[in-house]
């Protein structure tokens, strides 16, 4: 028995490398024939590679990478800030998807123009500039579309007076701001589009004139967003927003329709001196915390059906042109109206003060006491 299996292991681990190197000789005769039809293995050019820009885009700045790119060959086929910059300088539209750009973008170092000598100027554009006593202004000619793409550095206007005027259309769908974003003093001629947006630390819009519907459903705002004092001359959608952090629209003038429907707002929020001239649509949003209405217009209808105030809320001296719908929202506290023509007392009983509610909490309590003196043998 020790014989046999002493001949039959050499014969078997003799099988065993015989089989090994046909199987290697198999797989290099392979791989050579995919080496010399062009096959090849995958590469970092297979997985992640730009895009060829279209035909007739010469004079976009266009720069798009493959959906198929990791967060890893993103950056390593990064675009720098300046480049950015120095495509606007020239004039020329910018077309970003699915890049990251490294470094800041600071539009305040775009060159000023004389408004007088810009002949592309609609009358409307013109009557704007006007109103707000423009001579010199910085001037964006074309579109900035840069969608799904990560900015890791700052992108501001950095105006604290004066403008920047952007001609063509704005279309932000799904960036990332890992820093900060500051689109103050800026004219935004035609729709702009901030659609699922994120943007990490500070946002500011503060001044800023959108002549066209603005869209920025779904987008998250983080350490502050500021829109003081800006003018929304169209309707504006901020549905599903998120502002972790406090939210300002002090003095905004809102134009036509502001939808704010089931908006998260977990910080402070201020609304106070603003003025909206068509619905404000607050349905099913959430406040967090304090809130301020004081001296707030509505001159047509409001909606804060299904609204979850969970801390204070102020209207007070607010002026309402059309009752308000506060059907279905609840309130933690009692609203501040002082000196505000809305009408809370009546609706007090439904929201704040549900005597259904207090009494189900109330027996519920009752139980919960019996059911312990009843385990513990106690007597009331």
């Amino acid at each position: 028995m020790v014989k046999t299996s002493s001949i039959l292991l050499p014969r078997f681990i003799r099988s065993l490398g015989i089989f090994f190197l046909a199987f290697r000789m198999i797989s290099c005769q392979l791989l050579g024939v995919m080496l010399v039809c062009g096959v090849g293995l995958p590469t970092l050019a297979d997985a992640c590679r730009l895009l060829e820009r279209p035909s007739g885009l010469e004079e976009v700045f266009w720069v798009h990478l493959d959906e198929g790119c990791s967060a890893v060959e993103r950056r390593e086929l990064a675009v720098s800030g300046a480049d950015v910059l120095a495509a606007l300088e020239q004039g020329k539209s910018v077309d970003l998807n699915g890049v990251v750009v490294t470094g800041d973008v600071m539009l305040d170092r775009l060159s000023t123009r004389r408004v007088a000598d810009l002949s592309s100027l609609s009358v409307q554009v013109r009557e704007e500039l006007t109103q707000q006593r423009l001579e010199t202004i910085r001037f964006i000619p074309g579109s900035l579309r840069i969608r799904e793409s990560q900015f890791e550095k700052v992108l501001a206007t950095n105006l604290s007076k004066g403008a920047l005027l952007i001609l063509g259309e704005v279309d932000l769908t799904d960036a990332v701001f890992v820093r900060s974003l500051d689109w103050s003093k800026t004219i935004f001629v035609h729709p702009a589009t901030f659609k699922g947006m994120r943007v990490d630390f500070e946002g500011f819009f503060i001044g800023a004139r959108f002549m066209q519907t603005v869209d920025f459903s779904h987008a998250q705002f983080g350490t502050h967003s500021r829109f003081y004092k800006a003018v929304f001359g169209a309707p504006v959608n901020f549905k599903e927003v998120q502002f972790k952090g406090i939210a300002e629209f002090l003095e905004v003038n809102f134009r036509g329709e502001a939808n704010f429907s089931q908006a998260a707002f977990e910080s402070g929020t201020g609304f106070s001196g603003s003025v909206f001239q068509g619905l404000a649509d607050f349905s099913g949003a959430v406040f967090t915390h304090e809130t301020y209405f004081r001296f707030s217009e509505f001159t047509d209808r409001i909606r804060f059906t299904g609204t979850d105030f969970e801390k204070t809320v102020d209207f007070s001296n607010a002026r309402f042109a059309k009752p308000a719908d506060f059907s279905g929202a609840s309130f933690a506290l009692r609203p501040e109206h002082e000196g505000s023509n809305l009408a809370l007392p009546e609706l007090s009983p439904v929201w704040w003060k549900n005597p259904v509610i207090l009494l189900v909490i109330s027996v519920c309590l009752l139980l919960l006491v019996g059911i312990h003196y009843l385990r513990t043998g106690k007597k009331f």
